[in-house]
């Protein structure tokens, strides 16, 4: 008796024209919505929907320099998963402890931001939809929407050419060469922040360099997968990512890749050979774009040796201290922190205070601050039993396995920036996220339910 496999369990179409009998002889070819990858040609529409979503995200909060009246990302996601829901073939979740937990934090800020009387307030909606709401959504629904081989293979090569756009718009913006850089906006002074370093489209140098290092671990997952043209621009977007994070000329990105590198180096045999050699190569790139690039040098050291930003850190992750030791279970209220941080911070003896109108330089720290220590502690768990907790599970294939070894990438591209800024970033976040739940497939997605095959029933005259 053979039998058919239906992910979410019940009749498939071809059960259900026979009245719940599946006819003998071959039925369909593999459907790719099953996540059969041998007749995987067809991409559903949702997928494309999800990719302009990403694509668009990059603009978040700048899509007014694009001449568009709304942003499109979101609603581009919101009909993904709506198509994705209306999908027949889609696969089940299995029930994991993070969507307990992750609703649970959503809940805990929707009453911290309630209890503030500022229920009205937009920004504070936004703020609740890109650091929690579509994290969760991107890990919990990203595994369903790219469910087969040829789906993640497209993922991989949309960010092997966002990576290699990202490095080019790097060196545009550091060596003044206006015509490699697009939208033209981002040479623009007068808007965003961080000018004079690499900004691309997020127009700030941190989610620049985070977004640059992701690119720099799936354009390499993808050059291990696949050969010929692919593999060449993966290798070439792997050299750009990498020029694209040292010129954001953020530390802590630059920290980050490098010990990416060094633990996917050390745990992968093939990589630990090579390891000395990419080093080497790396120090050989750095130095040729200093050469190359002027007035790289003098900008460098100029952010090697700045203190102020320490500063700023250092005086807002005091004043969140004693807002947690005064309002433990409280805080300020979802978003509030900013107005009235002048209330909690101090000048330090021996620590300059240039600004006090900024978040905290901590998301842990910002979270307990403002939502309670119960909100610092349920987002922490939400990382830990969501994308961190596919680095301590068996992956029953190869390609899973390299997912795995991006999510690692991918974690230390998150925490650094976690631990020293609002790491409010949706684009690099989102994908940080959407990276978790694919390679966390296994763990998320129910196995997939074999009906058996009967002979067909038999017409009577």
């Amino acid at each position: 008796m053979s039998t058919i496999v239906q992910p979410g369990g019940g009749e498939t179409p071809s059960t259900a024209r026979h009245g719940g009998l599946a006819p003998t002889g071959p039925l369909r070819s593999p459907d790719p919505a099953l996540g059969e990858d041998s007749a995987d040609r067809s991409i559903p529409l949702y997928v494309w929907l999800y990719l302009a979503g990403l694509l668009f995200n990059m603009f978040s909060g700048n899509t007014w320099l694009l001449g568009l009246p709304l942003p499109l990302d979101r609603p581009l996601f919101l009909a993904a998963l709506v198509l994705l829901a209306l999908d027949p073939y889609r696969e089940r979740w299995r029930w994991r402890p993070v969507y307990l937990i992750g609703l649970l934090t959503v809940l805990v800020t929707c009453y911290s931001w309630f209890s503030t009387g500022e229920a009205t307030d937009s920004y504070k909606l936004y703020m609740l939809v890109d650091r929690i709401v579509m994290p969760l959504l991107m890990f919990a629904a990203g595994p369903m929407v790219f469910a087969t081989r040829a789906r993640r293979m497209l993922l991989l090569k949309f960010m092997t050419l966002l990576t290699i756009y990202w490095g080019i718009t790097a060196i545009g913006e550091i060596a003044h060469q206006d015509w490699l850089v697009f939208p033209r906006f981002i040479m623009n002074p007068d808007v965003g922040i961080g000018y004079g370093r690499a900004r691309g489209p997020f127009l700030a140098s941190e989610p620049m360099g985070m977004a640059c290092a992701l690119g720099f671990f799936t354009s390499g997952l993808l050059a291990s997968m696949t050969t010929g043209r692919w593999r060449r621009l993966a290798l070439a977007a792997m050299a750009f990512g990498f020029i694209g994070d040292a010129l954001a000329m953020t530390r802590t990105l630059w920290l980050a890749l490098l010990a990416g590198v060094l633990v996917i180096g050390v745990l992968v045999p093939a990589l630990r050979r090579r390891l000395p050699m990419m080093i080497m190569g790396s120090v050989g790139s750095a130095a040729v774009a200093l050469l190359a690039i002027p007035g790289l040098l003098p900008l460098l050291v100029e952010r090697l040796t700045t203190s102020r930003s320490i500063y700023d850190r250092v005086l807002t992750n005091d004043a969140a201290m004693r807002i947690i030791e005064a309002k433990p279970f409280t805080g300020v209220g979802w978003g509030n922190f900013v107005g009235v941080n002048v209330d909690w911070v101090r000048q330090a003896d021996t620590i300059p205070l240039t600004t006090v109108t900024i978040e905290v330089h901590n998301v842990l720290l910002a979270r307990a601050a403002e939502t309670g220590i119960q909100g610092a502690v349920l987002w922490a768990l939400c990382m830990l039993l969501g994308p961190a907790a596919v680095l301590v599970s068996r992956t029953p294939t190869p390609e899973a396995k390299g997912w795995q070894l991006v999510t690692i990438g991918a974690l230390f591209v998150w925490l650094l920036p976690t631990l020293g800024s609002p790491n409010p970033y949706p684009f690099p976040n989102n994908m940080i996220w959407l990276i978790g739940g694919i390679a966390s497939r296994h763990l998320l997605i129910a196995p997939a339910r074999r009906i058996p095959l009967l002979p067909a029933r038999q017409e009577t005259p």
